[in-house]
């Protein structure tokens, strides 16, 4: 094969030709789906990806009870999980928290009933109820704050962040020096 194999081609020959009379003619003049991207870049998607698959494994490594709640969690994350649920508000409602909680408790209670069992309450000092509610509790709060940063990554946002341009005001009027003649 020749050094300059793409001019051995006479179809190139006469482009080559082409780009000679117009030098500009192999550049865009304007590249308008690199604008519509947005913030990403190549392999971003990949990232975040890879975020997930790294959650998912890393749930995987949970002990049995905490993984048999996640399930339940999920569940009712995902069912909360609609456009313009409150579990995505700026600041969610404490109750709202607490209601999901509940109904998670009573799924994992009716699932494994053993977990109500007070037979050795004489040996704890807080009932295992409590703790099962607690944990569920902690489980839900860190699945909400996952389901409400990538709600924020896949939202973008459209306004002026820190001073409000629109209503931004100099603090003092500018007057030109001198007067027009």
């Amino acid at each position: 094969m020749s050094k300059d194999y793409e001019l051995d081609n006479e179809d190139y020959k006469g482009i080559e030709e082409s780009i000679r009379q117009q030098p500009m003619m192999n550049q865009a003049p304007f590249q308008a789906g690199m604008y519509n991207m947005g913030p990403y870049q190549a392999g971003m998607n990949y990232m975040d990806d890879l975020d997930e698959r790294d959650m998912e494994y890393m749930k995987r490594m949970y002990p049995e009870l905490n993984q048999r709640i996640q399930k339940h969690i999920e569940y009712e994350c995902d069912r909360m999980d609609y456009n313009g649920s409150p579990m995505y508000n700026e600041y969610p409602d404490q109750e709202m928290i607490e209601q999901m909680i509940d109904r998670v408790y009573e799924r994992v209670i009716e699932e494994m009933p053993e977990l109500l069992d007070e037979g050795d309450m004489d040996r704890q000092r807080i009932p295992r109820y409590r703790l099962v509610r607690s944990l569920a509790g902690a489980l839900l709060l860190t699945e909400l704050f996952g389901r409400r940063r990538n709600f924020r990554r896949r939202t973008p946002f459209y306004g002026y962040p820190y001073y409000q341009y629109p209503y931004y005001q100099y603090p003092y009027q500018y007057q030109y020096p001198y007067p027009y003649y």
